[in-house]
């Protein structure tokens, strides 16, 4: 059923009468395919006819029926209009032998559109400005194109989009950052061989980088949930070039004659590197190819990691017949495709993606400081297993979680595990959720009440830069302080007070032992009050009849305390106090409305 032409639709063609250089050359047209309407425009942007960038071109704007709201994209036409593929354009590929215009969407968004606030973006909203705003910027985005001024030095760097193959192509993982790269520059090879695991269906990961001869070159360093997956193993083959392969000015190969074509240009042949790979992996399966070349951060600037783009192979034959329809070239008869010749060929990229570390923090992490330590967590039940959720999802990879006790029903109203985890042991049953948190995480469980006795785990937690206590148990403390902790490190202690209206942080930098009657003393005069406030009122017991009052807090004032005291954490990394040092923090609320968390003096204290 065909759309109604709104109101605000025609209001946006009218506004875009009598811009400079902009010719309406169709109405507005409902297409069916494309589920929105089209306008064709001619956009001529004062050049000079260039090879690629003509004088006048013929494109189409494709805006949804919700417009102002909703999509609006501005598209080569298939005829009259670019052929080319540009910085800040989609593959400019043909889209369909049914639609008229070509892929290449033009990137016109400002850099704050992903964000989906329109406070942050300059973007107009009204019918009469919106798609004006977007037909002006691909004038300049033509005037830039033809003077190759796209992607300016100090821009952040973009890859060209290859053409994915939609559908059950795989999805291939790496994890590249400036340490691997220091290795890749100092490797001579082009080619080898690749081993990946599937670690969910479809979804591989490269395990290890080897030469022709099986010689392990660049291994990633992955979590624990990664090197000890099951998955299906898959052997594949890696090729480096120089530079990104693409055809000028910013287009990635379509076709093997086009990869060729791109290599060639760097004064490398595909063929020759192809064969030295192909050796390994001609057994009658399909396999996958990475093509990798080195990427700077931003344009102009010198390389700082290397970057792998997948592709799917054509089955290899497992013998050296050649078949009819190939040119007998070095790799003629190794193709199994009777279809077409090699060179004519396209290619099946496949998607990639790179899981580095800090590729993966550019959402946001903890500093340096603390993402790079080790930390042991002495308790993982209600408050201890939030803060190490947090500490995991925000870069700390290596934790050790310590507790000995089961998880219980009761548990699950204030507590990061779940009904799958009932009757295991809590520090075991998370560390296998946080170790699936992070593809780098590496969560080591000891499931035992502290201290410790057994030697493994004993030198286990001797390994930890940061070690926290999350019990509240004062006993526990004892054992803290008379442990045999061999050198110094930070202790922390993360208590929560009645009902988690109070969070106690007690951090000690520097310290063969905790402290323990420095904290006992400064927790004292709270700890007093509370009980004052809190000793008339009945605690929540823990089950039908039972004698046993149980710890009252709900779960949301749990985690707020819980990220306060990451938080706080944090900031003693990063000046770590001179002496141990208690803070408080306490919920405040007015009019029975909660406006935030404040730190708390002794001295403010009503005893």
């Amino acid at each position: 059923m065909q759309s109604i032409l709104s109101y605000e639709l025609r209001a946006a063609r009218r506004a875009l009468e009598g811009i400079p250089g902009v010719q309406l050359l169709e109405d507005w047209v409902w297409n069916a395919r494309a589920g929105a309407w089209l306008l064709k425009l001619r956009l001529s942007a004062g050049l000079q006819q260039d090879a690629m960038i003509p004088a006048e071109s013929d494109w189409f704007v494709l805006a949804a029926s919700s417009y102002p709201r909703g999509m609006v994209k501005v598209l080569p036409a298939n005829v009259g209009g670019i052929a080319h593929t540009f910085q800040h354009q989609a593959y400019n590929g043909i889209a369909g032998a049914d639609v008229p215009w070509r892929s290449g969407a033009l990137c016109l968004d400002t850099t704050v559109r992903v964000l989906h606030r329109h406070a942050y973006d300059t973007e107009p909203r009204t019918a009469n400005e919106r798609l004006r705003w977007h037909v002006d910027r691909a004038l300049a985005w033509l005037r830039a194109a033809a003077h190759s001024s796209l992607a300016a030095p100090g821009d952040p760097f973009e890859l060209p989009q290859f053409p994915v193959v939609t559908g059950d192509t795989p999805l291939v993982v790496f994890a590249e950052g400036t340490d691997s790269f220091a290795k890749w520059i100092t490797i001579e090879e082009r080619s080898g061989l690749v081993d990946l695991v599937e670690i969910k269906p479809n979804v591989y990961l490269t395990r290890r980088f080897r030469s022709g001869g099986g010689r392990v070159l660049v291994a990633p360093c992955w979590g624990q949930a990664i090197t000890a997956s099951s998955g299906a193993k898959l052997r594949g083959v890696w090729l480096r070039a120089d530079n990104v392969p693409v055809l000028p000015p910013w287009q990635a190969p379509a076709t093997w004659q086009e990869l060729r074509s791109a290599f060639s240009a760097q004064g490398l042949s595909l063929d020759k590197l192809l064969k030295r790979a192909f050796f390994h992996i001609r057994d009658g399966k399909q396999h996958v190819a990475l093509i990798g070349f080195p990427i700077p951060a931003v344009v102009g600037a010198a390389p700082v990691q290397m970057h792998w783009q997948a592709l799917l192979l054509p089955v290899l034959s497992r013998g050296s017949a050649s078949h009819r329809g190939f040119r007998p070239n070095d790799l003629g008869y190794w193709f199994n495709d009777r279809r077409m010749l090699l060179q004519d060929a396209s290619i099946s990229w496949a998607a990639s993606d790179n899981w580095h570390a800090a590729e993966l923090a550019t959402r946001g992490r903890l500093s340096e400081p603390l993402v790079a330590r080790t930390v042991a967590i002495i308790g993982v039940g209600a408050l201890g297993s939030v803060v190490a959720e947090l500490l995991m999802r925000a870069g700390v990879h290596n934790l050790i979680l310590i507790d000995g006790d089961i998880f219980k029903v009761g548990n699950l109203g204030r507590h990061v595990l779940t009904l799958e985890d009932l009757l295991k042991p809590k520090a075991s049953a998370l560390a296998r959720r946080l170790n699936h948190v992070s593809p780098h995480a590496s969560v080591k469980a000891i499931d035992h009440h502290f201290p410790l006795v057994d030697p493994v785990h004993i030198s286990q937690v001797q390994q930890a830069d940061i070690v926290i206590d999350c019990t509240a148990n004062d006993d526990l403390l004892h054992d803290l302080e008379k442990f045999a902790w061999d050198g110094t490190r930070m202790f922390a202690s993360f208590s929560l007070g009645l009902r988690a209206q109070r969070l106690f942080c007690f951090t000690a930098a520097d310290q063969v032992a905790f402290p323990r009657e420095t904290f006992l003393e400064a927790v004292h005069p709270f700890l007093t009050e509370e009980w004052s406030m809190y000793a008339e009122q009945e605690l929540p017991r823990d089950g039908v009849g039972c004698w046993h009052p149980v710890f009252p807090a709900r779960f949301d004032d749990i985690t707020l305390m819980a990220a306060q005291a990451v938080k706080w954490l944090e900031a003693s990394i990063a000046t770590p106090p001179e002496q141990p040092v208690l803070t408080v923090f306490k919920q405040h609320y007015e009019d029975d409305m909660f406006i935030g968390v404040r730190r708390e003096q002794a001295e403010d204290l009503c005893v």
